[in-house]
């Protein structure tokens, strides 16, 4: 059992004492947190003895709280004390506690009693000695888990089961702490009765060698949703080691288990530093990070809604059924880079038979305005009727009645595909005992609209399908800087033989002749293992997103760009979760750089601006002026979370 004190001010005093419960806007030694309360284990006259000076915190609140409470977490020390943090507000009814000043403070073998010293109490210069609030800590078992069941069910949560996915409730935007209005980010998850707990773990959370290693069991419970069980125990090392072995099997970490993440990395953080990154994190796990239960629910409908569809497009067309060979999931879900700001949707590549040795990349760059657009050359000289109705020939270039692979047949296949399924099937497709409406509406892919036919039940969705073709990069032969490129970059990044490839990607809007060659594997490869870096990409995202209006122009893709030229600069251990706050800071200056100069480039072709995709002037202007705007105000108050108000 530890034995805790809460060090506050009269006023806030006399607000514990009125509600009976310690919450974050009680003032302390430590920077507030958005939810929870910090604690020592330093008593009040050690307190009053020590070497700094508090006048303004003059009362305690003393309380004992086990050391097994999945909440309570150890912190590094700050001027010389012992810190604990624990996750939410703190009903006092339900502990073991007592408040006074820190003068009269006196040391008792255990705290059985409540509220004996206060505010109040010292004010009228009384001595209450009569029925003490301990009476609460013996009220009836059954009201206690009825307390429990309420505390769970109005955070979304249901006992023994965890958050309830899309019925959790939405919280109030923002929250009133004293005169101010502040964004609500409180999100942290209650115990419950059973072994099943939080998913969350923050980051800078440790104990102490000696107490950790003799729970090593219950910490492999605490962590048991978050990933596999060897990252149990590589958590389990990081948690019994050295500082310097906590350190760098952190860095080991990474967001790349599954699309769920596993993205908390034990570290060691300091005093108010441990708050800034307490708050990222909180903001990242309430607001950014996709709720794990919900993603898994749409990940299920979907592949079983798209491969019910390719199997019926197999079967409605003889064509489509000779050329299609796989399909490639892409996209930020499938890149463990989705965000909760922006609606469920899906990037899907479908990919085309056709063997690497009987195409050829030529023209590469030949269009100024696309130097990542190539023709795709047929080498092959038998060619049956299936493959003759993607081609084109070739009767304005350099080789006069050329075959060449063509971007807008394939994509007008899928559609034609797709559009045999839907009217034959009458467009209602059925998933676990819930039907489905699916319809297609064209933009630069194929695109199917999901809507869910349950009213108790709403979803929604969109899935791109995008005709594609995976080709290994000795294709690139013939374009011999770019290969080069490509391959030393595959070689930096640890990107195996196996998996060295490309695709060659149909965009009939953008071109109806050339492909866009895009090399997605190896910018996984390069995100891949990189501590916080996914993390600091879906923060930024957010940020774009909560800005809204010409910040939008900054898409997806061109964030990931910039934060991957970044990565590229900076070494491994850069990128330790500890170092978020700075991450994501030097991520929005080099951002912000990258716009003054007016010059993001693509990773794979240097020579090709992203920028140019934006066409006024004005637009770029304004992302400078707000993002410098927010860059300058974090200079000023040191406050990271001031960026995202």
């Amino acid at each position: 059992m530890l034995r805790l004190y809460h060090f506050t001010g009269s006023a806030d005093l006399e607000k514990i004492e009125l509600t009976q419960s310690i919450t974050a806007e009680s003032q302390t030694i430590f920077t507030s947190a958005p939810t929870g309360v910090y604690f020592t284990s330093t008593n009040p006259k050690e307190f009053c003895d020590g070497k700094v000076s508090y006048d303004s915190l003059s009362f305690h609140v003393e309380i004992e709280i086990s050391m097994k409470d999945p909440l309570i977490s150890k912190c590094a020390p700050y001027d010389g004390m012992d810190v604990y943090f624990y996750g939410r507000s703190i009903n006092l009814e339900l502990f073991k506690c007592r408040t006074g000043p820190n003068s009269s403070w006196k040391a008792s073998s255990s705290v059985n009693w409540k509220m004996v010293l206060g505010v109040a109490a010292v004010g009228a210069g009384a001595v209450i000695l009569g029925k003490v609030a301990y009476d609460a800590f013996q009220e009836n078992e059954r009201e206690k888990e009825k307390f429990h069941r309420e505390n769970l069910s109005s955070l979304g949560w249901e006992e023994g089961v965890g958050k309830k996915g899309s019925r959790q409730p939405k919280k109030a935007e923002f929250l009133k702490i004293g005169q101010k209005e502040v964004k609500n980010l409180q999100v942290y998850e209650p115990p419950i009765t059973d072994s099943t707990v939080s998913d969350f773990v923050s980051s800078f959370v440790y104990k102490r060698q000696t107490e950790e290693c003799a729970e090593t069991n219950w910490f492999s419970k605490v962590i048991n949703n978050i990933g596999p069980q060897n990252h149990v125990n590589k958590i389990s090392d990081i948690m019994c080691g050295s500082k310097e072995k906590q350190e760098n099997r952190a860095i080991e970490i990474s967001d790349d288990t599954d699309t769920a993440d596993m993205e908390e990395a034990f570290v060691l953080m300091e005093g108010p530093k441990m708050s800034q990154i307490y708050q990222l994190e909180n903001l990242y796990n309430s607001r950014v990070k996709v709720e794990k239960l919900e993603q898994k629910r749409y990940l299920s409908l979907m592949k079983n809604l798209v491969g019910t569809i390719i199997a019926k497009m197999k079967e409605k067309s003889k064509t489509f059924n000779a050329l299609y060979r796989d399909t490639y999931f892409g996209g930020s879900v499938f890149d463990g880079l989705k965000v909760n700001s922006t609606d469920q949707e899906f990037d899907l590549n479908i990919l085309f038979k056709w063997k690497a040795k009987d195409l050829e990349v030529v023209r590469l760059g030949h269009d100024s305005s696309k130097k990542n657009f190539c023709f795709l050359k047929v080498a092959k000289k038998e060619l049956n009727h299936f493959e003759e109705k993607i081609l084109d020939t070739d009767g304005y270039g350099p080789d006069p009645g050329m075959k060449y692979l063509s971007p807008m047949k394939m994509f007008n296949l899928v559609k034609s595909s797709v559009d045999k399924v839907l009217t034959n099937e009458a467009q209602v497709i059925n998933h676990e005992g819930n039907s489905y409406r699916v319809t297609r509406h064209e933009f630069a892919p194929v695109t199917l609209k999901v809507v869910s036919l349950d009213n108790f039940q709403p979803m929604a969705f969109e899935i791109d399908l995008v005709p594609s073709l995976k080709l290994e990069l000795d294709t690139l032969k013939g374009n011999s800087n770019l290969q080069t490129h490509v391959t030393t970059l595959c070689d930096e990044y640890g990107v195996s033989e196996d998996t060295r490839s490309f695709m060659a990607i149909s965009l009939h809007k953008a071109d109806k002749h050339k492909f866009e060659l895009d090399f997605h594997d190896v910018e996984r490869k390069i995100l891949f293992n990189r501590g916080c870096t996914k993390k600091v990409i879906k923060l930024i995202k957010f940020l774009r997103d909560s800005k809204g209006g010409t910040a939008e122009k900054l898409w997806s893709h061109l964030l990931k760009t910039s934060v991957m030229h970044h990565v590229m600069k900076t070494p491994m251990d850069y990128w330790n979760n500890a170092n978020l706050e700075k991450c994501v800071v030097d991520s929005l200056r080099n951002l912000l750089e990258g716009l003054r100069q007016d010059s993001i480039t693509d990773v794979f072709f240097p020579e090709v601006n992203l920028l140019d995709r934006i066409k006024k002037p004005q637009v770029k202007k304004e992302c400078i002026t707000w993002l410098d705007k927010l860059l300058r105000n974090y200079d000023r108050t040191g406050n990271v979370m001031n960026i995202f108000k």
